[in-house]
């Protein structure tokens, strides 16, 4: 009889794999960026980076769990150093050391952490000012803890679109600037299936079953 519960138990924990790879988003708002000349970051009152707005995860393009809107924060830094933005137009770099995209979730309790690798940054003017900042970004994971049971894959894909202001420049190039805008992460994600979950469940308390018999 303990041979077939432990079987059981065994067959339960096999079946309870996660479910095939599906597009994960990461999308937040309430961004805020400064570019230095040559690094763009994100400010970081109280050691907390960022503080966003909203930060809603979709897989396949449907809204997983609920819209956060508090104690969500960005820590985003990389250098586009030696290369310069323009005042408007495109410019694209790599990064080495990679650093930093990082999200938090519940004051960082969930977090997904981010290297950059590459970058892409537009600018965009209007008459004489630059309006306009894009960017899109190739990571590597560093390590995550999401929330909603969910898991990004890599490759990954950052990016952010925010509108300028207070930007200076001098012969052609921005030396600095301050945006506000949105974000998203973008890559392979996972989630377990309802059945899944029930199935690792039911495994996981067949085994513990017999370890209180064992124990007893």
């Amino acid at each position: 009889m303990k041979r077939a519960i432990l079987l059981v138990a065994f067959l339960a924990l096999v079946v309870a794999t996660p479910a095939s790879a599906d597009t994960l988003q990461i999308q937040f708002s309430g961004l805020d960026l400064t570019y230095n000349g040559s690094t763009l970051y994100t400010p970081n009152p109280g050691g907390y980076g960022d503080p966003l707005l909203t930060m809603s995860f979709l897989l396949n393009g449907v809204q997983v769990g609920t819209t956060l809107t508090s104690n969500i924060f960005a820590y985003i830094t990389f250098s586009t150093a030696p290369l310069l933005l323009p005042v408007s137009g495109t410019v694209s770099g790599s990064q080495t050391p990679a650093c930093c995209f990082d999200l938090g979730m519940d004051n960082w309790n969930n977090y997904l952490s981010l290297n950059v690798v590459s970058w892409t940054v537009t600018t965009a003017q209007d008459g004489s000012i630059t309006v306009g900042v894009t960017g899109i970004l190739a990571g590597q994971i560093y390590g995550q803890d999401l929330p909603f049971v969910l898991t990004i894959e890599e490759p990954v894909t950052m990016s952010f679109s925010g509108t300028v202001s207070n930007a200076q420049s001098q012969g052609g190039f921005l030396t600095s600037f301050t945006a506000s805008g949105t974000g998203e992460v973008s890559g392979p994600g996972r989630v377990p299936e309802p059945g899944t979950l029930v199935l690792l469940g039911a495994g996981l308390l067949g085994l513990a079953g017999l370890v209180r018999r064992r124990l007893s």
